[in-house]
This record gives structure tokens, C-alpha cells and sequence, in this order.
């Protein structure tokens, strides 16, 4: 607000001051190219895969949230001063990749799964896991065409507006992977060899075939937009107008869309029943062949079939609650605040040094997309299902949640004047 309300001041006073402008373009103006290294990291991405649990308090959780570091990038910028100072024309291209990572264990299942859907979630179905991995993706690219020009020139303040055009791009994605490396679950008898038996790492004795498979989720979510900028940019000369303090403060509103996307699965174990419901268990009745098995069911229950004990796990196996939400062309509008403060040393008329810190702020550039309720419909013999997955699975609510994030960083750079 304060560069802004210089800029007024200055445009009310700049005819009184424009004779002691000197002109420094040539005939033909001048090309200069400015060569950046931004050294940015992004802000309030707000990636979290998980939630840890306090075993302590059951109440009491806090978000695991995966960290971000600097990556320093090459910002291009390309201008041409028109004659006898009559403005500046600015060609930048900007391009920021993220790229972060987290993985977590311990065997007290403490990790709530954040990115999991709400249907089986968890070895017990209580969204919990011992262990996680999860990685991210940030991309950004951006191009912008400005126009500046002198508003206000003194021998030791300048101060120019500038117009223009700007396209950004955002592609977010996370991906997270759950685990039950201990999962406590009753042990399965090793009925005629028919399984092997397996010990966990908490020494739990299980069979292979009914471990618990690992559960994932992954969003994206990609925004492309477009519009228009207005700022204003000063320098305060330091030092004989070789050594300049440079500040600047751009807005840009853009209306684009977004396109977004959820994948979830989750493990479930089923059970059949069996022809003539020969399974004697509670989860069984008259008509439904297949059924969602209860976590709590002892997973060494008996049965008599063909006069023989049979074991109730050789009944049981594991299938994959599969969930995917998608939504194209979101119309979505966003602001961009560029703010940035350095200093500059004309230390040759062809070459100029600089450096300074940048902040950046991008609205609503992404959307998340969570299903916040999920159903299974069962048929007249129970889940209907494939051995690629449960079906008849149904999304009945979604939450759509708008992400912004801030790049903040130091640059540093030289300006070459070309002609």
C-alpha cells in the first residue's frame, strides 16, 4: 500500500519534474535481458497424508504434514525500452518444481490414513495403519507480457506503473501408500498345508494369504488461467545513483479452470458362505453367498463340513474397495500478489547485479477432491464382486476444497543491456 501511494503522489507531480528526466534509450531503444535465480520454496501447500494419534488421548491427533524445501529456478525476463523513454516492454517466463516425500512407521498404529476413503478404511476398518509412504509434486509455470512506464523521475526516486498479461499454470498431486505390518489380527491355523505360515514383525503368527494388503490414495488436481496485471515499481537511489533500492507490488485476477482427480483403495475381506450356508457363523444367512467379514471374527473358527473341521479362514479372502472421483473444467478464479525488495549496482552502462527477496501469492490454484461418504450396495446374494475389486461401490458426498500457496525466496541475477 505504501509503493502505491507514492505512485499517486508521484503521478501528480510527474509534468513538473519531467525536464529532469534524462533520456537513456538510444535512437532505436535499447534490449536488455535479465538472467534470475530464484531460490523459492512453496508455502501452504497444506499436503498431509496422515494424522499421528496420541495413544494417551484418544481424543488428541495432530496433522503430519509434509515439508517443503528451496529449490533455486531460473526466471527469464527479456525488455525493450522505446525511444526517448516512452516506455518498456517486459517478457518473463518462470518455472518452479517441487518435489517432497514422507514415510513414517511404528507398530502401535497411531497413523490415521487422511487420504484414505471412508469405506474399510484400516486393517479393522478404524483407519488405522503402523506405517505410511506418501509423495508430492508441485509444478508451476508462468508467462507474462507488461508494459511500464515513468511516472514519476526525480535525481533520486523514479517511480514507473505498468499493465499487463499474465498465464499461470498449477498442477498439484499426492499420493500416499497405508500398511499393516503388525496388525494384530487373530491368528490363522495352518489347516493340511493349505497355508504357510508367516510370523509379523511383532511376532504374530498369520498366513500370507489374509495379511492385510496395503492401502492408497492419491488427488491432482491441474489450474490453467489467465488475465490481466497492474503494479507500480520505484527506485531509491543509495549511492550516486549507482547503488539503487528497488521495490515493486503486482496484482493479477485470473479467471481459468481446473481439472482434478481422487483415486482411493482400500482392502476389505469377504467371506463365503459357502452352497447351503455350511459356514456356521453369525455374518452368514439363507441367502447371501458373499459377505463383508466382520473385523472381530476369529479367524480360527470351526465349522463341520463333509464330517470333516474345517477352519473358517480357507472361506475368507481379500478383495480392493476401489474409489475414483474426477471433475473437469472447474471454473475457478484466482489473484496473484507479487511483492518483492532488493537493491541494484549499475556497476557498467551494460551491466547491472542484483538481488533481493520475492514473495508471491497464488489463490484457489488448486482443488482437492475428498469423498466424505461412501456406500456399498449389496445384491440379493451379498457384495457382489470381482477379483479386481468390490463393485457396486457408490461416492455419495464430495467435498471440493480450494488450495492456494505462497513461493517466498531470495533471487539474485544481472542484467545484461544487449543494444
Amino acid at each position: 500500500m505504501l509503493i502505491f501511494a507514492v505512485a499517486l503522489l508521484a503521478a501528480s507531480i510527474a509534468p513538473a519534474q519531467e525536464e529532469a528526466q534524462e533520456e537513456t534509450t538510444g535512437r532505436f531503444g535499447s534490449f536488455m535481458l535479465n538472467l534470475e535465480a530464484w531460490i523459492a520454496q512453496p508455502a501452504g501447500l497444506a499436503y498431509t497424508p496422515a494424522r499421528q494419534e496420541d495413544p494417551n488421548d484418544s481424543g488428541s491427533s495432530r496433522n503430519l504434514e509434509i515439508g517443503h524445501g528451496t529449490e533455486p529456478e531460473i526466471r527469464w525476463e527479456g525488455e525493450y525500452a522505446l525511444p526517448a523513454n516512452r516506455g518498456t516492454f517486459v517478457l518473463g517466463l518462470f518455472k518452479h518444481i517441487d518435489e517432497s516425500d514422507l514415510s513414517l512407521s511404528n507398530q502401535s498404529f497411531v497413523f490415521a490414513q487422511a487420504l484414505a476413503h471412508p469405506l474399510f478404511p484400516g486393517a479393522r476398518d478404524d483407519n488405522l495403519a503402523d506405517m505410511f509412504s506418501a509423495s508430492s509434486r508441485t509444478k508451476l509455470r508462468e508467462v507474462y507480457l507488461e508494459f511500464h512506464r515513468n511516472a514519476f523521475h526525480s535525481p533520486r526516486l523514479n517511480v514507473e506503473w505498468f499493465v499487463g498479461w499474465r498465464r499461470v499454470k498449477h498442477d498439484r498431486n499426492l499420493a500416499a501408500s497405508y500398511f499393516a505390518l503388525s496388525p494384530s489380527l487373530p491368528s490363522v491355523p495352518n489347516a493340511d498345508g493349505i497355508d504357510t505360515i508367516s510370523v509379523t514383525p511383532d511376532g504374530q503368527v498369520i498366513s500370507p494369504r489374509l495379511a492385510p494388503d496395503a492401502e492408497s490414495a492419491s488427488l491432482s488436481s491441474r489450474f490453467e488461467g489467465r488475465g490481466a496485471t497492474v503494479g507500480v515499481d520505484l527506485e531509491f537511489s543509495l549511492w550516486r545513483n549507482k547503488l539503487v533500492f528497488d521495490a515493486g507490488l503486482g496484482v493479477t485476477v485470473m479467471r481459468g479452470k481446473t481439472d482434478a482427480l481422487y483415486t482411493g483403495q482400500n482392502a476389505v475381506y469377504l467371506l463365503d458362505c459357502g452352497a447351503g450356508n455350511t459356514i456356521l457363523s453369525a455374518t452368514c444367512t439363507d441367502t447371501k453367498v458373499i459377505v463383508v467379514l466382520d473385523p472381530d471374527t476369529a479367524f480360527d473358527e470351526q465349522y463341520i463340513f463333509n464330517d470333516q473341521i474345517t477352519y473358517i479362514n480357507e472361506a475368507i479372502f481379500q478383495v480392493t474397495a476401489a474409489v475414483e472421483v474426477e471433475a473437469l473444467s472447474v471454473s475457478s478464479t484466482s489473484d496473484v500478489y507479487d511483492v518483492h525488495l532488493g537493491f541494484r549496482w549499475r556497476a557498467l552502462k551494460w551491466l547491472e547485479p542484483f538481488a533481493g527477496l520475492r514473495q508471491t501469492h497464488y489463490s484457489h490454484v488448486g482443488l482437492d477432491l475428498r469423498p466424505t461418504a461412501v456406500s456399498l450396495t449389496e445384491g440379493p446374494n451379498g457384495v457382489e464382486f470381482q477379483l479386481s475389486g468390490v463393485q457396486n461401490i457408490h461416492v455419495d458426498a464430495v467435498a471440493q476444497i480450494r488450495k492456494s500457496v505462497t513461493y517466498e525466496g531470495f533471487y539474485f541475477g544481472v542484467t545484461f543491456r544487449l543494444y
